[in-house]
Formats: structure tokens, sequence, C-alpha cells
């Protein structure tokens, strides 16, 4: 494959990436809604350490041993699931 083949491929992935981070900021939503009916916190930070550790795992299962790359990455989208669960206008 040529560069812009390759190149083509990564923009093919990026869009896929983007619609996945919508899925889960909608579903972040809903887990506000279910929150906010019950009057539950918004930040599980002891569940925010459990998803860093487990997808750190998986990361290094597919081939990747780079847990603060992880943790920076889930870091960046646990933030903005939260601003989405306690801001309806995110």
């Amino acid at each position: 494959m040529d560069l812009q083949g390759l190149r083509e491929e990564i923009d093919s992935i990026d869009y896929t990436l983007l619609e996945v981070i919508a899925k889960r900021l909608t579903v972040s939503s809903m887990i506000g809604e279910f929150k906010k009916r019950r009057g539950m916190q918004i930040r599980n930070r002891k569940r925010e350490l459990l998803l860093i550790e487990d997808r750190s795992r998986k990361f290094k299962e597919l081939g990747f041993n780079d847990p603060d790359f992880v943790a920076e990455i889930f870091e960046l989208l646990m933030k903005k699931s939260r601003k989405v669960q306690s801001d309806d206008n995110a």
C-alpha cells in the first residue's frame, strides 16, 4: 500500500474513533441521568482507577505496553464523560 492509501486508512480509523467516542458520550449522558434520579455522585474515582487498570491490561494484550498513554486517553475521556453527566449542554 502506498502512503496515500495508508493515510486514507488512518482517516477511516479516525472517523470510526469519533463515532465510538460519540456513542460513549451518549451512554455517559444516560448514566448521568440515572445518577441524578438516584442522587448519586457523578465521579467514582475507584471505578475510574479500575477502568484504567483494565484498559491498560487490554492494550498490553493487543501488543502495546504503555499504561501512561492509556491513562492519558481515558483520563481525558472520563473528564468529558463527567462533564456530560453533570451538564445537559456538554
